[in-house]
Parts: C-alpha cells; structure tokens; sequence
C-alpha cells in the first residue's frame, strides 16, 4: 500500500522521522521525551512521528513499539522486512518461522500469540512507501530501497494499481546494495527520500543523491538518531538530526555531536 500525507506545518507542530526501533519502546520513549516531542492532549494531535518500519524483534518489548503505533495518532508507521518476516511466518511455515526466530522473533513466546497475530497483522498492513507533502516539499518514505528502474511518482502508481512485483517489494525493504555501494543517483519525482534498514556510522545521517539513510542503531539499545523536517536544515535543505547515546553510568541520553 500508499499512502499520501499533506500536512501544513504552518498549524506550529513539529515532524519526526526515525527507523527501525525494534523492540526498543523504552528507548523510544527516553528519546521522545529528551527531543521534547509533543504527545496528542485530549485527542488533538500535536507533533508527529514516522517510523520508516522494523518496529519489531531482537528487543523484548516489540509489542509495546506495535501498541504505540497502532494506538498513539500521531504515529505514522512504514512496513519493514521484519514485519514482513514474521507475517510470512504466522502462515505457519516451518522455514519462515525459523527464519524469523534466526532475526529476534523469540520475543513471541511470551506473548498471547493471538494478540501477537492481531498486532502483527496491523503492522504489516501499514504503506511499504508514503509521500509526505510539506509546505512545497515532496519526501518519499520506504524502509530501505526504491528500485532503480523507478522515479518516485511511477513506483507509487504501480503501488497503487496493485501491479508491484514480489521482486521490487523485496528490494523496497531489504535493499543493502544500493547503500553500500555508494551510488548517488537521485529518485526523480521527489525531493528526498528517507531510508532505515542500513545502520549508520557514529549516529551520522548518510546522505546519497536526494536518499537520506537514518537507521541509528536502536537495536544494540544504548543510542538513537532522529530527523526533524525543518526548511533550510543543514540535511538536503530540509531536515536537522538529533543523535544520543545513552549512558553507561547514569544510564540518561545525552545529545552527541555529529
């Protein structure tokens, strides 16, 4: 699925990304509360959050990631592979199942597994890409790669239209070669793409082209990175980051330069 999303920021709340939180809630919630982000009061969205997917596994507390998706309003959820994974795994396939235990599904075993299929399924329905439209910006979301045969606007018709082959959805949330190989094309039809899936280096963005990569780390549990769209920021003219690290003796997160 697509989604579209049109927001005017000029209504004076702030836009987050972040990726691949998985299983991190604790974290996720330190780093929220130390950016100041604005939770909804008395049902009205303030701030928002993208989470470009892998909200789940290696963490012990993915269902607690997959509550607040799905239950805070102002959290907007991409699919990842690991959503993927295990939802291919709850068809009961022997292979599939021990794919995902191999990648940090054990998790599920301390779980009702019908509230784990339930939230599963919720989770692994969310867009594997959004257009974000801000003030005049176009951002593209996917967790890890658009396929180089696309521009931005023919990906997302062929999302649509239901004609996505199994070939490019796997490459739109498991790509790692076009990170790795440092290939600066651009996606045409889009100012910018955000990217998780790829760890970065010392909490650094890492930008190719117009591909904006910001898979912090969260997974090892001690640190984060996070974008904030801001007009004129120092990221592609139109995002700042926040990089933390948590420490090991007071165990607080502290802002780290990058």
């Amino acid at each position: 699925m697509h989604q579209l999303i049109q927001l005017n920021q000029g209504s004076g709340f702030d836009i987050y990304f972040i990726s691949d939180i998985h299983g991190q809630f604790d974290l996720l919630m330190d780093v929220l509360n130390e950016i100041e982000f604005r939770f909804p009061v008395d049902g009205r969205i303030q701030d928002r959050l993208f989470i470009l997917g892998d909200l789940i596994d290696r963490g012990n507390q993915s269902l607690s990631v997959l509550g607040a998706a799905q239950y805070n309003p102002a959290i907007v959820s991409l699919v990842g592979n690991h959503e993927m994974m295990a939802i291919k795994a709850l068809s009961g396939d022997a292979q599939n199942m021990l794919l995902w235990a191999y990648n940090g599904g054990l998790w599920r075993e301390d779980h009702d597994p019908y509230h784990v299929a339930a939230m599963l399924r919720y989770a692994a329905a969310r867009p594997v890409a959004i257009t974000l439209e801000i003030g005049g910006d176009r951002i593209g979301l996917v967790h890890a790669g658009v396929p180089a045969h696309y521009d931005w606007d023919a990906l997302v018709t062929t999302i649509d239209n239901g004609t996505l082959s199994e070939t490019d959805l796997d490459f739109m949330l498991s790509d790692r070669s076009t990170f790795q190989s440092g290939i600066t094309t651009k996606v045409q039809g889009i100012d910018a793409v955000l990217h998780g899936h790829n760890i970065v280096e010392q909490l650094q963005p890492v930008v190719r082209g117009n591909r904006c990569y910001i898979d912090g780390g969260m997974a090892y549990g001690d640190r984060a990175l996070v974008l904030k769209y801001q007009k004129k920021g120092a990221i592609l003219g139109m995002f700042e980051a926040y990089a933390l690290r948590r420490d090991p003796i007071s165990s607080k997160l502290i802002a780290i330069c990058t």
